[in-house]
């Protein structure tokens, strides 16, 4: 009767750690969840443009690849100013000074002498949407009437 009485303690105290371990498994996995969904839709006139005008210059010489850029680049400026654009709304965005990858001279050919580019962009914020074909426009007839010269 004894050994029955211990094994009755041993079998109750199993499955008070069974329950217990279930009920601690149960906790864990469960997680409250939060889904949220929703659509929106916006819509309003357009009342501002960003353009982006560049000159591209090359040559054997860095610094006249430099200098014939800078010249383009004052005149285009100079063409958005007369058109009526603030100054502050015209900002330099990227100016770069690289040489061209040459190919490799085929056997008994000299290598050719690296050729200079130089990049200038600047961008431009109009809050009139109508102006865009204008200052297009000027900024070309100059460069255009620059290059005559």
């Amino acid at each position: 009767m004894n050994s029955s009485r211990i094994i009755s303690k041993f079998i109750l105290i199993g499955m008070v750690l069974l329950v217990a371990s279930s009920c601690a498994l149960a906790a864990e996995t469960n997680v409250s969840k939060l889904i949220v969904q929703g659509e929106g839709k916006a819509s309003a006139a357009p009342d501002m443009a960003t353009i982006v005008l560049g000159v591209e210059t090359r040559n054997a010489s860095a610094s006249a690849a430099a200098a014939e850029n800078a010249w383009l680049m004052n005149n285009t400026v100079n063409a958005l100013r007369a058109a009526g654009i603030a100054e502050k709304d015209i900002q330099t965005s990227r100016y770069s000074l690289t040489t061209e990858q040459q190919e490799k001279p085929k056997e008994g050919e000299k290598p050719k002498a690296p050729e200079f580019i130089a990049t200038n962009q600047v961008t431009i914020r109009l809050n009139d949407t109508t102006d865009v074909g204008r200052i297009l426009d000027a900024r070309f007839l100059q460069v255009r009437t620059a290059y005559k010269k």
